[in-house]
């Protein structure tokens, strides 16, 4: 190139006067400056030139998941010692969901150091920690956590495989996982097998790690437990909150087969999930206004006595279960100088002595609260309070229609759910007026509301909907049927022995159909107990997602499983 220079300009001065005036000498000047700017220019351009040409212009998108090339040592080796695993890659490598998805069976003491943890790598170390029990053959298991680094193509389903014995156990198992309550089951459900030997005992659950465990994935519900010693075993769904792989009653849910499983087996299991039932407890209450107190519990609370034990001018009290928490809430009267009050709290055979130190704290007032004035044939309208509602008076209430006729109507107190119900017969082509003079309602304290005045105005049957569900095989005990919404929230419900369960003038809207098989006849879904070896009461689902329009009627036909 610095050749091409020199010849341009050789060529150049032969152009010029050999004896140039001062502005010939001048302009000669000013062409040496010039030349090497407009080569050096010359060759940028060619360079882009040719680096624009050679970038890509788009393509398709990179599908292809990353390639095992080494494991270091191999996969399913017998009399492992090692302490460190390599697996490289063909490309660069890094973890989706590790913690959720990796899985190494039977569980170690010490997790081992698994990398790349930050940047990408070709290559996944496992550096073990722990010291590996003889004679066993171990499983990791990392799911669909290994992605690519670029387009998070998976390897899936990845397991590393050996034995510190002289043979690989390869035995299996097989099952899914429902969940009881709800439509869907959970992802990333821990499944394990505990050996029922002279040293197991019911409480394992809660205080030992299983000896084999796999998980399900985040888009199924079936697992499978491989590489099997046989045996005799217990077998748990654990739907883990801390990852532990141990039963925390209060955060995790359990599922559980019966009796104790043989392995090697043919049969795959269903495991049915569930919260787990609590026992009851009752912690330190606390003061939470001049005449309230919390009493915050675990469990199921109902039928529970709550007795003052230390306050001889008590008058009147009232427990109010909260809607807010899982709290019972104590209201007395009168109000009390004493420092510290002493409760007995009793249900069935749970006792408990409490003590709560008393404060100087604000008086609650009255608060009035009532229902959506847009009236519904199958809900009545309501008027709550936040203190204790005590007395009724109707001769302080009246209701009239839009031409000031009045109409006949009942008012029923609610105490437990502390609410005023306003019964009467609904003509939807009419509008109606509550008027509550001061005095119609008291509470406990003898607080008596303001003037109220609420227009109700009944919805139109034609704009509403309604669900009939007929039931085949039904079962001699009650049924608790449900209509759940989307997010599972209960809308409506009805209870009996029968086939037909109707829901009429519903909200137009999506609903699931839930039901209960309430075998002990106590109107409630009744959860499962491990240490009894109960299972939950049985729940099924209609199959499919049902669409309530306003102005259909819906006829469902399900033949309940035998």
């Amino acid at each position: 190139m610095s050749q091409g220079i020199n010849q341009s300009q050789s060529q150049l001065a032969h152009l010029l006067p050999q004896h140039p005036s001062r502005a010939t000498y001048f302009y000669h000047m000013r062409v040496k400056r010039v030349l090497p700017l407009f080569w050096i220019g010359l060759l940028l351009v060619t360079i882009i030139g040719c680096a624009r040409r050679g970038s890509p212009q788009g393509g398709d998108r990179d599908t292809t998941p990353p390639r095992i090339v080494r494991v270091i040592p191999g996969t399913g080796l017998v009399n492992f010692s090692e302490d460190e695993i390599r697996i490289q890659f063909n490309e660069y490598v890094k973890f989706k969901d590790l913690q959720k998805q990796l899985v190494i069976s039977p569980p170690l003491e010490k997790q081992p150091i698994i990398t790349p943890q930050g940047l990408p790598s070709k290559q996944v170390k496992i550096k073990f920690l722990d010291t590996l029990a003889s004679n066993t053959t171990y499983t990791i298991n990392f799911g669909n956590s290994i992605v690519d680094a670029t387009e998070g193509n998976v390897y899936p389903d990845y397991s590393y495989v050996f034995s510190t014995g002289p043979e690989i156990d390869s035995l299996s198992l097989r099952g899914n996982i429902r969940s009881s309550m709800s439509v869907t089951t959970p992802p990333y459900v821990s499944v394990l097998l505990y050996p029922v030997d002279e040293e197991y005992t019911d409480s394992v659950v809660y205080n030992e790690r299983p000896y084999y465990v796999t998980k399900t994935l985040d888009s199924s519900t079936n697992f499978k437990l491989q590489n099997l010693r046989a045996g005799t075993y217990r077998l748990v769904a654990l739907l883990d909150a801390s990852g532990d792989n141990k039963l925390d009653a209060r955060r995790d849910q359990i599922g559980f087969i019966g009796d104790p499983i043989n392995v090697p087996t043919a049969e795959e299991f269903e495991i049915t999930l569930y919260p787990p039932e609590l026992d009851l407890k009752f912690v330190k209450p606390n003061q939470i206004s001049r005449r309230q107190i919390a009493f915050g519990y675990q469990g199921v609370p109902r039928g529970t006595t709550i007795t003052p034990l230390d306050f001889p001018e008590l008058e009147e009290d009232r427990l109010i279960p909260s809607k807010d928490t899982d709290s019972l809430i104590y209201w007395f009267r009168p109000e009390t100088t004493r420092d510290t009050l002493t409760f007995r709290v009793v249900q069935g055979s749970y006792a408990d002595t409490l003590a709560v130190r008393m404060r100087e704290l604000p008086q609650d007032s009255m608060r009035i609260k009532a229902a959506q004035t847009q009236l519904r044939y199958n809900e009545g309208f309501w008027i709550s309070a936040n203190t204790p509602l005590s007395k009724l008076d109707e001769s302080k209430m009246t209701l009239i229609d839009a031409d000031s006729v009045p109409v006949a109507y009942r008012v029923e107190l609610d105490s437990l759910e502390n609410r005023a119900y306003l019964r009467f017969e609904i003509d939807e082509e009419n509008r109606y007026t509550y008027n509550l003079l001061p005095g119609a309602i008291k509470d406990m304290y003898g607080t008596e509301n303001d003037t109220l005045k609420y227009g109700l105005r009944p919805v139109s049957r034609n704009s509403l909907s309604a669900i009939n569900v007929t039931l085949q095989n039904v079962p001699d005990h009650n049924l608790i049927v449900q209509l759940i919404d989307a997010n599972e929230d209960v809308k409506y419900q009805k209870i009996g022995t029968g086939q037909i369960y109707s829901f009429l003038d519903l909200i137009p809207g999506s609903y699931y159909v839930r039901i209960i098989y309430d075998a002990n006849n106590n109107d409630r879904y009744d959860t499962g107990r491990f240490l009894s070896n109960r299972q939950p009461e049985r729940v099924v689902f209609l199959p499919a997602l049902l669409d309530a329009r306003s102005g259909w009627d819906l006829q469902e036909t399900f033949a309940l499983p035998e």
